[in-house]
């Protein structure tokens, strides 16, 4: 399928950004909680109930956003602002899980949850840009695509991050799965980040509602 530069730039954010749902929230990060949280004694069925109060309220957080959000990305000169805020947010904090360390396991569900905040943010503002990018009868396909980059792109940092801290499981490096862990989220801050530059660069918003002006 050829696509133009704005409809690529586009579709690459979901190459950009699912190595993030992979390599964070459905992965390392869960088990980086579990040993902060196995160092200072909490047991596995407490730690398991943060983690969910954690992603409950994130999921919160957001469901009340989303409606506000999506109403804004209609107006003119919004769009790409909003999301490149919450795209800063993601990446920016998604680096910070690597500070917490020791018993500092609360500070790194906060980050987290402003992670997730970060991530689904952006989402909203990405997922609006879909008609600036391409026209109605390539959508589909054009969506497709970014679905199809977003499954390639997570694996790849994926598979990094998971050789770099089996190979400090097993001594293999001069690291602990600690640092390994901590590695990885700046990985995939990286990776997020770098391909996140050609959606900044080429998107641009198209189709806007003027702001009202209030008398």
């Amino acid at each position: 399928m050829n696509l133009n530069k704005e409809e690529k730039s586009w579709a690459l954010y979901d190459w950009a950004n699912s190595a993030y749902s992979m390599t964070v929230t459905t992965t390392i990060l869960p088990l980086y909680f579990k040993m902060l949280t196995d160092a200072v004694n909490i047991d596995k069925a407490t730690s398991t109930a943060y983690w969910g109060y954690a992603n409950s309220i994130a999921t919160l957080v957001v469901a009340l956003l989303a409606p506000i959000l999506g109403t804004i990305a209609d107006y003119k000169g919004y769009k790409k602002k909003f999301f490149v805020t919450f795209f800063l947010i993601g990446i920016i904090s998604t680096s910070l899980l690597a500070i917490p360390t020791g018993n500092a396991w609360f500070i790194l569900l906060v980050i987290y949850l402003l992670t997730v905040v970060g991530f689904s943010g952006a989402n909203i503002f990405y997922d609006a840009f879909l008609v600036d990018v391409t026209v109605e009868d390539r959508m589909d396909r054009v969506s497709t695509m970014g679905y199809a980059l977003g499954y390639i792109g997570s694996t790849i940092p994926f598979i990094i991050c998971m050789i770099i801290v089996i190979l400090a499981q097993f001594n293999k490096i001069p690291m602990s799965v600690f640092t390994a862990s901590k590695i990885s989220f700046i990985i995939t801050a990286i990776w997020w980040g770098i391909f996140t530059i050609p959606m900044i660069k080429n998107v641009k918003q198209k189709y806007f509602i003027e702001p009202e002006k209030i008398l």
